[in-house]
């Protein structure tokens, strides 16, 4: 064979492997939530289960499941705030990712506590722990190893945007993770703190 030849078989050679890489990479996208999310999902409507009066044909209090929810939650961000901590941004989106999945299935039943104040905390702890991961995850190029992180994203935003339907607006998270799924970063206007600071806003829960 020519040098020519050679030449043409490189080429033939370079290509092939260029199109694999990227059906590999197609391949790892995925959109549907991952099994541990799920299984995340499920323990926490459990727990809200477990929560609920009506469910043991008690009454209580109208708002007590609302608080029952709210305590699931906080447990939820308990072990972000853990995974976090140790610097485990997956196992963190993962959690994120339970809740995401627990919040359309219950259908934000805790948005119904008659702590207004509270209520908004908890939004913007939620928004601050998504984006906050995600951008760990995404300096630490890690967000290949998750294929469905667009899709739970995605599904996040929807619910960020539902929870800023119940009354007044109170974090611009859903944005934030748009740009995220674009592969862009977000800045707040006219902010002193950075809004997405998830272990500051904890801290200020606590």
């Amino acid at each position: 064979m020519d040098d020519g030849g050679r030449i043409f078989d490189r080429l033939i050679n370079i290509v092939r492997d260029c199109v694999m890489q990227k059906m590999t990479t197609i391949e790892k996208v995925s959109e549907e939530y991952s099994k541990k999310g799920e299984a995340l999902g499920q323990a926490m409507g459990v727990s809200s289960e477990n929560r609920m009066p009506d469910a043991f044909g008690v009454y209580i209090y109208n708002d007590y499941h609302g608080y029952g929810c709210v305590e699931v939650i906080e447990n939820c961000l308990k072990e972000v705030k853990k995974a976090v901590s140790k610097k485990n941004y997956g196992a963190a989106f993962q959690h994120l990712e339970g809740l995401t999945i627990w919040n359309i299935e219950d259908g934000l039943t805790w948005s119904g506590i008659d702590n207004g104040e509270q209520f908004s905390a908890l939004v913007k702890l939620i928004g601050a722990a998504l984006v906050f991961v995600t951008r760990n995850l995404d300096d630490l190029d890690e967000l290949k190893d998750i294929p469905n992180f667009k899709f739970v994203l995605e599904k996040a935003k929807e619910v960020g945007e539902s929870m800023n339907q119940i009354g007044d607006p109170v974090s611009n998270f859903p944005a934030a993770l748009g740009a995220l799924i674009q592969g862009e970063d977000y800045e707040e206007e006219d902010e002193k703190m950075d809004c997405y600071d998830f272990l500051a806003l904890y801290k200020v829960y606590e």
